[in-house]
């Protein structure tokens, strides 16, 4: 009663109530003055400010996940279109992945694959030049050799099987740096010991 008011929680008649006392002074009389009532209507409005407050929140977080996720799957789409056209592709097919209308924020990853694709291209074409000329190289000696066993079978003389022998070696001798030109590609093993040129 410091200001002559008071606050206060109370239950009447088995209902919460807030309540207010009131001391005035009048005519030299002293006047109190109380008033109470149940807290229902207070609960009502808090329940409908929350409810004011919550459900924009809610709906306002509900469009910004919407638009965030609309947003990132149509920026995606370019990325998504890329893939969908190199999963088609044809192992044998390494023409270009860029386009002009491609995405600028896209076109470096196309060079890229783009750059890789003509690399493959060219190891792929070395690679289809030495078992080209691997065969073309061996043909001829398999025939000869071929041809000096039908001779021997017929009247076999030891000349006959030191001929056979000698082109059996040069065979061998060939298969053998057929097979040091491949490991001589690019992309095998680096050199693991240091060399010495002298010997």
């Amino acid at each position: 009663f410091a200001d002559g008011t008071l606050f206060f929680d109370s239950r009447i008649r088995d209902r919460d109530v807030r309540g207010v006392v009131l001391v005035t002074q009048k005519d030299g009389r002293e006047l109190t003055t109380i008033v109470a009532e149940t807290l229902n209507k207070r609960e009502t409005q808090v329940g409908d400010i929350l409810l004011s407050i919550v459900v924009p929140v809610f709906l306002l977080s509900a469009a910004t996940v919407a638009l965030v996720m609309l947003s990132v799957s149509s920026g995606l789409q370019p990325l998504e279109a890329l893939r969908d056209r190199l999963s088609r592709r044809s192992p044998v097919d390494l023409s270009p992945v860029g386009e002009p209308g491609l995405l600028a924020e896209l076109q470096p990853l196309a060079n890229e694959i783009d750059r890789l694709l003509e690399r493959l291209d060219i190891a792929l074409g070395a690679q289809r030049h030495f078992v080209s000329d691997a065969a073309h190289q061996l043909r001829t000696p398999i025939a000869a050799l071929q041809a000096q066993v039908e001779a021997a079978l017929q009247a076999p003389t030891a000349a006959d099987l030191e001929n056979i022998l000698a082109a059996v070696r040069r065979l061998s001798r060939l298969v053998n740096q057929l097979l040091a030109l491949a490991r001589a590609e690019p992309g095998t093993q680096p050199l693991q010991q240091p060399v010495v040129l002298r010997e």
